[in-house]
C-alpha cells in the first residue's frame, strides 16, 4: 500500500512537467502543418523521449529503495546503482531535449522576401 502512496506523490509531483508534455504535443499536432516533415518528427520524437523519461525516473524512484532493501549490495554499490540509474535518466533528457532543439533549428520555414511594388509609398 505504500508503494501506492509513493506512486500517487511522484506522479502528482510530476504533473506540471506531464502537462507541458501533453499540451506541447497537442499544439504540435495542431500547427504541424506550418513545420517541415522531418521537424515535426524530431519534435514528436523528443516529446516522447522526454515523457518516457518522466515514466522511468517515476518508475526509477519507485524501484530504487525495493531494490536497495531486497539486495545483498555492499555500501560501494549502493552509490554505482544510484548512479546508474541517475545516469540513464540524464541520457533520456538529454536526448529528448536535443530532439527538440533540433526539431526547432531544423523546422524553420526558409525566410520569404517581401514582395516588391513598383509603386513607392514615398510622398
Amino acid at each position: 500500500m505504500r508503494e501506492y502512496g509513493l506512486l500517487v506523490g511522484l506522479t502528482i509531483a510530476q504533473l506540471p512537467f506531464l502537462a507541458v508534455l501533453i499540451v506541447g504535443t497537442v499544439f504540435l499536432a495542431i500547427r504541424r502543418s506550418r513545420l517541415a516533415g522531418r521537424s515535426v518528427a524530431l519534435a514528436f520524437s523528443g516529446l516522447g523521449v522526454l515523457l518516457l523519461g518522466s515514466v522511468a525516473g517515476v518508475v526509477w524512484s519507485i524501484a530504487l529503495p525495493q531494490i536497495l532493501i531486497n539486495s545483498d549490495l555492499g555500501v560501494s554499490d549502493y552509490g554505482a546503482v544510484v548512479w546508474g540509474g541517475s545516469a540513464a535518466l540524464s541520457v533520456l533528457e538529454t536526448v529528448g531535449i536535443g530532439l527538440l532543439v533540433g526539431a526547432v533549428l531544423g523546422g524553420a520555414p526558409p525566410a520569404v522576401p517581401a514582395p516588391t511594388s513598383q509603386w513607392s509609398s514615398v510622398g
